[in-house]
């Protein structure tokens, strides 16, 4: 049934915006803890190599 093929890629792409979004937002308060921790790098402060 092609109407609900349609509506299950619809939901997989909601699904997949919803996850990058969630992803963006934890990156962004990262970043924010970073700087707020006096580090330019905010990989190196959260995965300990700085």
């Amino acid at each position: 049934d092609a109407t609900r093929a349609e509506a299950s890629l619809v939901s997989a792409q909601a699904n997949t915006m919803k996850a990058e979004t969630k992803q963006y937002e934890a990156e962004s308060k990262r970043d924010r803890d970073a700087a707020k921790y006096g580090k330019s790098d905010s990989n190196d402060y959260f995965y300990g190599n700085a």
